[in-house]
């Protein structure tokens, strides 16, 4: 008999699904989220400790570029929420409809910092 410890590998359909965290302080892009089906299993934060992020984990919301290439770099994928909007309607709290009228969409990004 070996002394080595033996470890219980786990199935791949046996695996937690990965982990979704929906980043935003918005009432109006929480609600937004909230219509989407993706967002059944988000946990909705206002704020992102990069620590607690793993490998496979999904991370939405406007990152600053900093935090969104230290998500990437932790092995999770990032979706930019992306909200094309006129020059008058930045700056102003939008609502999920203004957002949905906006055409705000999730946008895959893999963010690295350096030249």
């Amino acid at each position: 008999m070996s002394d080595e410890p033996t470890t219980m590998r786990q199935h791949p359909a046996e695996a937690p699904p990965p982990r979704r965290f929906f980043v935003s302080r918005h009432p109006g892009a929480i609600a937004w989220a909230r219509r989407h089906h993706w967002a059944v299993r988000a946990q909705f934060v206002e704020h992102l400790d990069v620590a607690d992020i793993v490998a496979g984990d999904v991370v939405i919301g406007t990152l600053p570029v900093h935090l969104a290439a230290a998500v990437c770099a932790r092995g999770a994928r990032y979706l930019h929420l992306t909200i094309p909007l006129a020059a008058v309607q930045r700056g102003s709290e939008l609502n999920a409809q203004a957002l949905e009228d906006a055409g705000a969409w999730l946008q895959p990004c893999r963010v690295t910092i350096g030249w």
